[in-house]
């Protein structure tokens, strides 16, 4: 905002400026500026999307220099010696030249620039040299005022305010280092020549203790006028990203991925298309550290995809005003700050993250409304499992064979998120621990096992055979055994680590067994002998402490046997191997020597099989 004695005077100015500004776009063939006014996404999605797909932002937000230089302009605020300009000013005029600094390959070097525009929150300066090469015309001057200071697009969240003003209303007002009111942007060719990179904020240029020849001592917007201009739409989503870099200034910034991720936040937010999603095709990716971030944003701005992508989902649960109150926590960063702003919303940010990794696997906010996302443009991601699934009809070739799923040492790192699934099981148990270190004493082991079971979390999305619809279990660390009765097409186990911070993350021991769904039957038990037309599996007593009778039903004579196997889907005892006449034979057992527990006693034969349950006590 402009200081109430300036206002007269800036006013006039205003309007002189933008008379004249009128005069040019004339001269320049005004005609021009329609094809280029009021850019939606609708019309640019396609081939804006392959620029800001291999955008890497080049605003340094995580480096020394740059906290420290955040660091000075936050305390020189707090001790009231911003701004840096006091007193009256005036806006300067179209045409007005003016030189900046410019941070090109690690230096800042001065360029020569011109005033093109001046509204109430900008000033826009051309490098001269790109306007006197036609790399900027009056058609993307006026198109670049349409969607900064007019409007945006349908998607956004008022479309009949521009960029600057949407930001402001969400997440405040930039810096102001030097008191004008006015944002300077800087449209000159980034990278002197075809560059990924489309724009920047610096922090040098709102500590006032500067270096000379270093930073502005304003309020600067950086973007490019080579690659940028030729998609308008890509340049103004990359300028709210960017601008949305120069409000959070303001407050501080935050770990780089957060940072980021409020920014990628505000295109969406703004109605602008979205990166490309390819991280989900990377399991490696998928699992990695949830808050890492990589030098340059990782390979093919990999980071950058998923900053955003948590960030919105975050949106998705508490609007762009809770975005908005973790971005500008002044006292609380990091996953303290996130958690502090669900909290007042009802939520915790591990319930966010478990969440999160559902949603991204299973993207369906018909199931429950946390478990996908409610914008169009990602009504269809979600990563895929096939091909990486446990096949369920297929016995284990480790440790004791059998139906059987054992891991352990299995890694998850923090805030990360490691899937397994089951297809074509029927009566799965299942059990998930993690493993304390056993070199001290059990005490502390104990307090350990308690602090990691607090920080993980499994949830199973149980598909049934039946078309029924999808059942879900939250699980926590355990040494029981939970069972699920019936026969599932699949099952997946969503293991979410929900301490981000937690580095290096924790490993988890997993162990399930199941009956294969292709030879599974009802489970049944009888208290007597059966009798004709009995089933083709009988067991009694059930429960049973020494003697076990089996009754095995045949439709014709064939080869059959029938096992006695664990939970684990380990083979305990073969009970009979051998030629069946048709009809009912009973088997007898021993089974004094088993440990309490539950059985499965199962037969196979020439298109017979059967299972039933049976438990031994003590």
């Amino acid at each position: 905002m402009l200081p109430d004695g300036d206002r007269d005077r800036y006013d006039i100015s205003f309007r002189a400026g933008m008379l004249r500004a009128a005069l040019v776009f004339i001269l320049w063939m005004l005609p021009s500026v329609l094809p280029f006014a009021r850019a939606q996404i609708s019309d640019h999605a396609v081939a804006g999307a392959d620029h800001v797909h291999g955008h890497f932002c080049a605003t340094d937000s995580g480096s020394e220099d740059a906290r420290r230089h955040v660091a000075a302009f936050l305390q020189a605020r707090e001790e009231g010696l911003l701004p840096l300009r006091k007193g009256a000013f005036s806006p300067p005029d179209i045409g007005d030249e003016q030189e900046f600094n410019v941070l090109e390959s690690n230096a800042w070097t001065p360029l020569r620039f011109r005033a093109v525009d001046v509204t109430s929150s900008y000033v826009l300066w051309v490098e001269i040299a790109e306007i006197n090469n036609g790399n900027v015309t009056p058609g993307e001057i006026a198109g670049l005022r349409d969607v900064i200071f007019e409007s945006t697009p349908a998607e956004s969240i008022d479309s009949g305010k521009g960029i600057f003003e949407n930001i402001h209303d969400v997440f405040g007002l930039p810096p102001d280092v030097d008191g004008d009111g006015l944002v300077d942007i800087l449209l000159y060719d980034i990278g002197r020549g075809p560059s990924g990179t489309l724009g920047y904020v610096s922090s040098t240029d709102v500590n006032p203790n500067a270096l000379p020849g270093e930073g502005n001592g304003r309020d600067v917007l950086y973007l490019d006028s080579a690659s940028g201009t030729s998609n308008l739409t890509t340049l103004a989503a990359i300028a709210a990203h960017e601008y949305t870099h120069l409000v959070h200034l303001s407050y501080g910034w935050d770990q780089t991925f957060l940072t980021e991720g409020y920014a990628e936040y505000a295109m969406v937010m703004l109605g602008y298309f979205w990166r490309n999603i390819t991280f989900f095709s990377l399991p490696e990716e998928y699992r990695r550290t949830l808050f890492e971030w990589r030098d340059g944003g990782g390979p093919g701005a990999m980071d950058y995809q998923r900053a955003g992508l948590f960030i919105t989902y975050l949106a998705n649960r508490v609007g762009s005003s809770g975005v908005a109150e973790m971005m500008t926590g002044l006292n609380e960063k990091g996953a303290e700050g996130l958690d502090s702003v669900l909290v007042t919303h009802g939520d915790d940010l591990g319930s966010a993250i478990t969440d999160f990794h559902t949603a991204n696997l299973l993207n369906d906010r018909s199931v429950d409304s946390r478990f996908g996302y409610a914008e169009s443009g990602r009504s269809s991601i979600r990563i895929s499992l096939t091909g990486r699934e446990i096949d369920g009809e297929v016995p284990s070739t480790t440790g004791e064979g059998g139906f059987q799923t054992l891991l352990t040492g299995h890694a998850i790192n923090a805030g990360a998120v490691r899937y397994v699934r089951w297809k074509d099981v029927s009566d799965f148990q299942f059990v998930f621990d993690m493993p304390s270190w056993r070199v001290f004493p059990p005490a502390f082991q104990e307090q350990q096992r308690a602090t990691l079971r607090s920080r993980n979390r499994v949830r199973l999305l149980l598909e049934p055979d039946d078309g029924g619809p999808l059942r879900i279990a939250e699980l926590e660390g355990s040494t029981e055994l939970t069972r699920f009765e019936g026969d599932f097409r699949t099952i997946t186990a969503i293991f979410a680590h929900m301490n981000p911070e937690a580095i290096p993350g924790d490993n988890l021991e997993i162990s399930a067994a199941w009956t294969p769904r292709s030879i599974a039957t009802p489970v049944e038990t009888l208290s007597e002998q059966p009798g004709p037309g009995a089933p083709l599996l009988a067991v009694w007593p059930n429960p049973v402490a020494s003697q076990l009778a089996v009754s095995v039903s045949t439709p014709h004579t064939g080869y059959y046997r029938v096992d006695l196997f664990d939970m684990l889907g380990r083979r305990v005892s073969g009970l009979f191997e051998g030629v069946l006449p048709g009809g009912t034979t009973e088997i007898r057992s021993d089974v004094s020597s088993l440990t309490a527990g539950s059985y499965v006693v199962r037969l196979q034969g020439d298109r017979v099989h059967a299972s039933r349950l049976v438990q031994v006590v003590r």
